[in-house]
């Protein structure tokens, strides 16, 4: 078994032009950006994209908008305040689809909703993200009964309907951002945590103690973040990109 710690880290925000110390313990770095009237330039993608991921995505700039924008995010962020060579990195996909850079001890996480998009990255550990928009849902029993530890399941069963949206979306954040973490899928993982009492059983070919979780609500941005890291984060750099565009 895991055991899930919750923590609060000081969330911090940072400028445009603000270099970060990379080599701080205990940090992760969270950037936020909207497809929401950005135009998309090709001179800026081709100059910060390694060719494997400029493979990737032509001819696909209209399609994969949510995709594209956060990866632009990343390499931006990681050449213009950790002073990285983007163009050298090289990105791979696990079998459940996790994308990781082979070649540089560099960890991310990537979450989009609508138009909006999170990045979250690590120079330690392995780190997960999920946000949602806090809108109410119909499915929530449908969702629940599909990926939910039993126990989850019936407590939601049990919960009044105008606390029944905030219940789920909370244990929702934290289970994907853990299964992000563990570079698991879904189906595999999602029913084996279990937030009530906050351990996760029976995780694949996993050799850790325990994972921690933070649940952050960002000024401005009008969602609920979750952060899965195995290291216990004492800082969250926040960079909000909507001024993409200007940088």
């Amino acid at each position: 078994m895991i055991k899930i710690v919750e923590n609060s880290p000081q969330l911090i925000q940072i400028n445009a032009t603000d270099s970060v110390d990379f080599e701080m313990p205990h940090v992760c770095f969270l950037a936020k950006g909207s497809v929401d009237g950005f135009h998309f330039k090709m001179d800026k993608i081709q100059a910060l994209f390694p060719d494997s991921e400029l493979n990737r995505y032509k001819g696909r700039l209209e399609t994969a908008k949510e995709s594209i924008l956060s990866r632009l995010i990343l390499f931006d962020f990681l050449s213009k305040h950790c002073h990285v060579n983007t163009k050298l990195l090289k990105i791979n996909y696990s079998d459940s689809g996790k994308p990781y850079f082979e070649n540089r001890n560099i960890h991310f996480s990537i979450a989009h909703s609508g138009q909006m998009v999170f990045v979250a990255i690590s120079f330690y550990r392995a780190i997960g993200i999920d946000f949602e928009f806090e809108t109410p849902k119909k499915d929530f029993n449908i969702l629940a009964k599909r990926f939910f530890h039993l126990e989850e399941y019936n407590f939601l069963n049990a919960c009044k309907e105008e606390d029944l949206a905030i219940a789920f979306l909370k244990m929702w954040i934290k289970k994907e951002a853990i299964v992000k973490c563990l570079g698991e899928t879904m189906f595999s993982m999602m029913s084996k945590i279990n937030t009530l009492d906050n351990f996760i059983y029976s995780p694949d070919n996993q050799n850790i103690d325990l994972i921690n979780i933070s649940l952050i609500n960002a000024k401005k941005t009008d969602v609920n973040i979750s952060l899965a890291s195995i290291d216990c984060l004492q800082k969250v750099y926040f960079l909000d990109y909507n001024d993409f565009e200007k940088r």
